[in-house]
């Protein structure tokens, strides 16, 4: 710890020219990044909400059409194991689709 402050008591004391930056570009292109990443995070964001707006419609559709599937599909002509077979290869068919 007294190394620690003997270094800096040190290096406060030397003057380094020859290690200056001029603070006018850095503080140009800091905020010229900032403003940057701030518009990009903004824009990844709007993608991520929108992705999620279109997922949660085609979730809704896939349910409302799944419903549509068991309610419609009867028939007298097949048995109940027949309809049971073709609900199940349509909702599998709609699976696959997404």
């Amino acid at each position: 710890m007294v190394a620690g402050c003997v270094y800096t008591d040190c290096g406060c004391s030397i003057q380094r020219h020859w290690i200056s930056i001029p603070w006018l570009p850095v503080s140009l292109v800091g905020t010229a990044v900032a403003f940057y990443v701030g518009f990009k995070n903004n824009q990844s964001y709007d993608r991520v909400w929108e992705a999620r707006k279109i997922w949660g419609a085609i979730v809704n559709s896939s349910r409302s059409w799944g419903v549509m599937v068991n309610s419609y599909v009867k028939n007298g002509q097949y048995s109940d194991e027949e309809i049971k077979k073709i609900k199940t290869n349509l909702i599998y068919r709609h699976i696959a689709w997404l």
